[in-house]
């Protein structure tokens, strides 16, 4: 029996993207799972794109359909904001919760071995699949998130061919990606001291995905990739690229999270914020430098520290890390080192 789940679907002025958008949400609608609703949450938009939603959302209901909450906030939350609004709405018998961008298109069969991994591996608190580019479907977007002792994460696999991807076995990650992420309630829960917060609002849309699964980690559930298509996505819609607001975004919660964790490197963090301070001028980095140490103390006042090295996080060696303050120091054979638990578990060359 399929535990029940519930979807979370963010839009935020989409008009630009209707067709992706309207794509996306319909085949969320047409997923193969037997127990699921849909939690529509709108970020205040104002041109139009919200109507458009409505009205497809109006003409796919009826039987064999799931059940659809239609949420519109009255400001703009960001995306973090909005997947924690619909993580409230959720149905109370829900196990799973599902947050995704509004610019994925799933396929028919992705939630249930997403969930079988769940539900079959001991402690799982949040599942990623495999996601394909939506320009190129043959072309790996990300497999799972990455993340090195300077808190730079990445997306695993990313420009890979599919057919290059020879992984058949599910394994531990960072974090989940969260273009589509699969979340266990009470894990979730767990993380966050029993606060109905699934990404932390403040984030707004960066570093959401990698926070709540450091939270995880600390609290001994793991972030896994099972390693199969299940969606393709269209990255970074919503910003298109990393403009000055993902900048500022980027800047300002990086420095909030090294605050918070424990790196080996956390000097160089802030010596690299203030780098990029001197090199976007334009971008208010300054304000989101002073914004970052700001956050990072009033969590840390809360109490919340994370151990970074309970994760699989990259190790980095001291060549890596000046070549990230300096720029290339030349030809270099890269080495690459996943630690897990305090023990190296690959190295990569």
């Amino acid at each position: 029996m399929w535990p029940p789940l519930s979807i979370i679907w963010v839009n935020y002025n989409s008009m630009g993207i209707m067709d992706i958008v309207l794509r996306s949400l319909k085949s969320v609608l047409e997923l193969e799972y037997p127990d699921y609703e849909v939690i529509v949450v709108d970020n205040a938009s104002s041109d139009g794109s919200f109507e458009k939603i409505r009205d497809l959302v109006r003409g796919n209901v009826g039987s064999g359909r799931p059940s659809v909450k239609l949420l519109r906030l009255r400001v703009n939350k960001g995306y973090a904001g909005g997947v924690t609004e619909g993580f409230k709405a959720r149905d109370r018998s829900s196990k799973y919760v599902v947050a995704m961008n509004n610019d994925v298109i799933v396929l028919p069969g992705a939630l249930k071995p997403l969930v079988e991994l769940a539900e079959q591996e001991d402690r799982v608190g949040a599942v990623n699949g495999v996601l394909l580019s939506y320009q190129n479907p043959v072309i790996i977007d990300s497999a799972g998130g990455i993340l090195n002792e300077l808190l730079t994460p990445g997306s695993l696999f990313t420009g890979w061919s599919f057919n290059e991807y020879k992984v058949r076995r599910p394994y531990a990650v960072a974090f989940a990606d969260d273009p589509l992420a699969l979340y266990n309630v009470r894990a979730v829960l767990e993380a966050n001291d029993g606060l109905e917060v699934l990404y932390d609002p403040w984030t707004i849309s960066y570093y959401d995905d990698t926070l709540i699964s450091l939270k995880l980690w600390n609290k001994g559930w793991r972030s896994m990739v099972y390693p199969r298509v299940i969606r393709l996505h269209g990255r970074s819609q919503t910003f298109k690229g990393l403009s000055y607001t993902g900048l500022y975004l980027v800047t300002r919660n990086r420095v909030a999270v090294n605050e918070i964790t424990n790196s080996r490197f956390k000097a160089v963090i802030r010596v690299l914020a203030v780098k990029r301070v001197l090199r976007y001028p334009r971008a208010r980095l300054t304000r989101a430098l002073k914004k970052g140490l700001k956050l990072g103390a009033l969590l840390r006042s809360s109490g919340l520290r994370l151990d970074l090295y309970r994760a699989p996080i990259a190790l980095m060696s001291g060549r890596e890390v000046a070549e990230a303050i300096f720029g290339s120091l030349g030809r270099v054979n890269a080495k690459v080192q996943i630690v897990f638990g305090g023990k190296i578990l690959k190295s990569y060359s």
